[in-house]
């Protein structure tokens, strides 16, 4: 898999994402079922072609791209 700067930047937005998801589940009880089944989607995706199909689309990664911008 080719380490673009696009592809860093997707998996850093992917590492916010989730600590997000750690601190809604931890005060609300609850977290965005999207965002959330991105991140637990990626921990079993392990062959991908590239850093999108980890987490199924750029589109799943909103709240961490947002975050981290």
């Amino acid at each position: 898999m080719a380490r673009t700067i696009e592809d860093q930047t997707l998996a850093l937005a992917g590492i916010i994402q989730a600590c997000l998801l750690v601190r809604e589940l931890a005060y609300h009880g609850q977290a965005p079922a999207n965002a959330q089944a991105a991140s637990l989607a990626s921990l079993f995706r392990i062959i991908a072609g590239n850093v999108r199909a980890v987490y199924g689309g750029v589109s799943l990664l909103g709240e961490g791209l947002r975050h981290l911008r």
